[in-house]
């Protein structure tokens, strides 16, 4: 295998990952915004919050590109 073959399939590995990553927090996401999950654990929802604003700047910088 040739050094860009390699390099394609590292993007191509990482590519797949990030995509899981997307699909798995579309799929939770409108749960940390439900009320009743902000009531019920205000600890863990500033964790998320903080999560939440990473993936979306992640998220904008690879749309852009």
């Amino acid at each position: 295998m040739t050094a860009w073959d390699e390099t394609l399939s590292s993007v191509r590995l990482i590519l797949d990952v990030w995509l899981e990553v997307q699909n798995r927090w579309n799929h939770i996401a409108p749960l940390f915004g439900a009320q009743a999950f902000h009531e019920q654990l205000p600890e863990e929802v500033r964790g998320t919050c903080v999560h939440g604003c990473v993936h979306r700047h992640l998220s904008l910088c690879v749309n852009a590109s």
